[in-house]
Order: structure tokens, then C-alpha cells, then sequence
């Protein structure tokens, strides 16, 4: 994907995450998918766009494991600046 692809998908990443106010990485990447550039659309170039948006504070991300997929890291994404807070119970 060319920079200026991933330049667009990181905009319409933050107009998706920013309008939804949470959402989860697939939810995401089958949103941006569908919609941007889908037949060159690349999951692995996706994840490092938002792991670099993390990183960088333009969004934040929560990782959960649920007890009956505890193989695998699930993910939701909320606007930069949203603070998390865990309750159990």
C-alpha cells in the first residue's frame, strides 16, 4: 500500500473510532476494508498503522483475553484521550 493509502486509512480510522466512541479491531478492519481501498486493503500493514497510532496517542487501545478464548488477545479502540476504567464484580 502507498503512503498516501495508509495516510487515508489512518484519517478514516479516526473518523470511525471517533464517531463510534469504542470499537473492536475487527469491527474495524472490516469497516475500513469494505469501504477504502478494498481490493488492496493489507491486515498486516493495518495492524502496524494502528499499533503506530497507539504508540503515537491518536487513539487508545484496551487488550482483554475472555476466559473461553484466553489463546487469543482481543482488542477495542477508543478516541485519544478516553480514559478506561476495569470493574469486575
Amino acid at each position: 500500500m502507498t503512503s498516501e493509502m495508509m495516510l487515508r486509512l489512518r484519517e478514516q480510522t479516526l473518523v470511525i473510532i471517533n464517531a463510534r466512541g469504542a470499537v473492536t479491531n475487527v469491527e474495524l478492519a472490516i469497516t475500513v476494508a469494505a469501504n477504502i481501498y478494498p481490493d488492496e486493503f493489507n491486515t498486516d500493514s493495518y495492524i502496524e498503522l494502528l499499533e503506530d497510532m497507539v504508540t503515537h496517542s491518536a487513539i487508545v487501545e484496551a487488550e482483554y483475553v475472555l476466559p473461553t478464548l484466553n489463546y487469543r488477545v482481543k482488542s477495542v479502540f477508543f478516541p485519544a484521550g478516553t480514559r478506561v476504567k476495569v470493574r469486575n464484580g
